[in-house]
């Protein structure tokens, strides 16, 4: 009630040109990185002012709104926003809020952002959310500019999930040959073996070998497929 009154503020939090005023023990007692800002000597303790580099106001916003009300609202293109924010402050309650959030409306356009954001922030759940996500809507996620950003590892543990979903092998290869197209640098030869190995050779059909995969550069370098190809092609 103080809060939404305005009244015995002692401290404020900038962030992008904004300050957000509150209460020292509401933030110290509900977020530990704000604990540590207000109690252990940094250069905000003097100063009751605490800045927050890097961060929207409309997010931090929605994070002062759950430290006083336990509840908070923003917009569906801000919940990652807010997750790292909770994960950043030390706000625990928010973070398991946004993650069960996250994990029920993870949907194509948005499950590799999500994958990155778990692996980042460590949190399976979210990552086993997008995996399977991803997995399952394979063909719509490869058409995508953020399937080309990921790392070859990330697209290893993709092609080798048990979920992977295609309609027809060459789905897999065009989208394997779509992403070594755009890295820059090439990747390493060895990662690249370890995701051509991933690729089922034996499904595919003998026209798309013939006129797609025999003369692919990115093929001709991994004797092992050569081989494989070659006993179909006989």
């Amino acid at each position: 009630q103080l809060w939404r009154e305005e009244s015995l503020w002692d401290c404020e939090v900038r962030v992008e040109g904004r300050a957000f005023r509150a209460h020292r023990v509401v933030l110290a007692a509900r977020a530990s990185f704000m604990k540590s800002a207000c109690t252990v000597g940094l250069a905000e303790t003097s100063t009751a002012s605490v800045a927050l580099e890097e961060m929207e106001a409309a997010v931090f916003e929605a994070v002062l709104e759950f430290v006083y009300a336990s509840t908070c609202t923003f917009g569906e293109l801000l919940a990652l926003e807010v997750l790292r924010a909770a994960s950043r402050l030390g706000i625990k309650p928010l973070e398991a809020e946004v993650v069960a959030h996250v994990t029920k409306t993870v949907d194509p356009p948005s499950c590799l952002s999500v994958w990155r954001a778990g692996d980042v922030l460590t949190l399976p759940p979210l990552v086993e959310a997008a995996t399977k996500c991803a997995a399952e809507s394979f063909a719509a996620v490869a058409a995508t500019d953020a399937f080309l950003a990921g790392d070859a590892p990330w697209l290893e543990s993709l092609l080798a999930s048990d979920d992977l979903a295609v309609d027809a092998e060459e789905q897999v290869f065009d989208a394997l040959k779509r992403w070594h197209a755009a890295q820059r640098p090439p990747p390493a030869q060895e990662a690249l073996n370890r995701l051509l190995a991933l690729v089922r050779w034996p499904l595919l059909a003998q026209g798309f070998v013939a006129e797609h995969v025999n003369t692919d550069p990115m093929v001709a370098s991994h004797a092992g497929v050569l081989v494989v190809l070659k006993a179909m092609q006989d």
